[in-house]
């Protein structure tokens, strides 16, 4: 779709709203729609699902490291990826660049259902699952998907560890301070260079690829509910600092502006600590049989609340109004730290924790 409207000219000089009328438009956002949705089931098959079987419930290193892999292959492929794609823009047409993406995710799909199906054998039968019976209320439903909607929902806000997920969906308000769209157009109107730009993104791709190192050592030191606590505060505290810097110091000055970014791209080892964190509450506390529909919940609301965000920067879209957006950020990040600390510190918490309180 997007060769056929670049080589039509249908981009070039029309209006966004002349965009959004075009049929091809609208098959390229169903087609995205669908793969950002066979993208969240395949996440939450392999590392809420996959990776706790076959790494061993019960094992909290080994699971901490193979979550730790996982990330790494993940971040180090967000890093390349860009450069890749940036370095054959400079060298090929938009065009030409968009038929090597394709063609590498055609070729790329045999190999990933290649490897998919070598780990199943090679899983010595832990993938398997028992064929569950079909309850007769559930063959008469006139509407099973709605009910399936609905239990899923409800098994996601009956869970013990719902604040802390609670928390991990409020960093998704922080669309602000972080490597966003909404940083960048701040950073471009404030006359950065667009080297400086990117290697800004990069170096929070890179905080993100060391901080599996640093949820690996926290987990390992200090367990699980520690570890989530120490990344969420670290990260509050360097957002804050970021925040009054923004209010005290003039931004016009390129060192104070630096230093701000600087902050922002040392919360992401939090913020990267804490997501590994989070994945290892629910691998460990929301039974098996539950853990794929409890986490699309959580997925499902952090993505709703990252739009909603997106929503609010687009009705205050001027830059005089990014000091508020950066408020209200920080604000979201502050009040899941404190929701997590007050859940950490609970006694049903250290009940459903207890090896981790001895």
């Amino acid at each position: 779709m997007i060769v056929y409207a670049t080589s039509n000219g249908l981009v070039l000089g029309s209006s966004a709203l002349s965009i959004l009328k075009l049929p091809w438009f609208s098959v390229l956002l169903l087609a995205n729609a669908i793969d950002r949705i066979t993208g969240i089931a395949t996440g939450v098959a392999f590392e809420r699902d996959w990776v706790v079987l076959l790494a061993g419930r019960s094992r909290t290193v080994a699971l901490a490291r193979a979550n730790a892999m996982l990330r790494r292959v993940d971040l180090i492929c967000e890093i390349i990826g860009p450069f890749v794609f940036g370095l054959a823009l400079s060298k090929y047409s938009s065009v030409q660049c968009i038929l090597i993406s394709c063609v590498t995710a055609i070729v790329s799909l045999p190999l990933l259902i290649l490897l998919v199906h070598h780990t199943y054998n090679v899983s010595n039968g832990v993938l398997d699952r028992p064929s569950m019976p079909i309850a007769a209320d559930n063959k008469q439903s006139s509407s099973p998907g709605l009910k399936v909607f609905t239990q899923g929902w409800i098994l996601y806000l009956v869970q013990p560890i719902l604040p802390a997920s609670i928390a991990y969906v409020l960093l998704s308000f922080n669309n602000v301070l972080a490597p966003s769209s909404l940083m960048t157009t701040f950073l471009t109107q404030r006359g950065l260079n667009p080297a400086v730009i990117g290697s800004y993104r990069g170096a929070c791709a890179l905080m993100g690829f060391l901080a599996t190192y640093l949820a690996s050592l926290l987990i390992g030191k200090f367990g699980t509910i520690k570890a989530g606590a120490i990344s969420l505060t670290c990260q509050t505290s360097l957002l804050i600092g970021a925040v009054l810097l923004y209010f005290l110091c003039p931004m016009q000055n390129q060192s104070i502006l630096f230093f701000f970014l600087l902050l922002v791209v040392l919360s992401r080892l939090g913020h990267w600590a804490y997501d590994m964190v989070i994945a290892q509450i629910f691998q460990t506390a929301v039974p098996l049989s539950n853990a794929n529909v409890v986490s699309s919940a959580e997925m499902s609301l952090a993505s709703f609340a990252e739009l909603m965000m997106l929503a609010i920067a687009i009705i205050a879209n001027d830059i005089s109004h990014f000091g508020a957006l950066a408020c209200m950020s920080m604000a979201a990040v502050a009040i899941a730290t404190s929701l997590y600390w007050a859940w950490s510190i609970s006694e049903s918490t250290k009940v459903l924790f207890k090896d981790q309180y001895v």
